[in-house]
């Protein structure tokens, strides 16, 4: 497979593959939206797939509690989906 771009937005990556211009892997719950009459959704099975988070604060924010907070939150719930997936999914190898 040849990876020429990647983009962080699905709706400039929903919007290439209406030109014409290639296809593209996407989160089942974001594809379609203003494209939808114009791209074929498909679902793909055992595709390992994975999604990078990031949280942006200037280090004297990350010090605030609500600030802290909320990243433990986002990091509880990455590790349960960790989890929840391994279950389904066992690592090959």
């Amino acid at each position: 497979m040849n990876v020429v771009q990647r983009f962080g937005d699905t709706r400039v990556t929903e919007a290439f593959v209406a030109a014409g211009l290639g296809i593209a892997i996407l989160p089942c719950y974001t594809a379609g939206g203003a494209y939808r009459s114009e791209i074929v959704l498909k679902n793909l099975r055992g595709v390992v797939a994975e999604r990078h988070i990031f949280a942006l604060m200037r280090p004297d924010r990350a010090e605030r509690l609500a600030v802290r907070t909320v990243v433990d939150a986002l990091r509880a719930e990455a590790d349960a989906v960790v989890a929840a997936n391994i279950h389904r999914n066992p690592p090959r190898g």
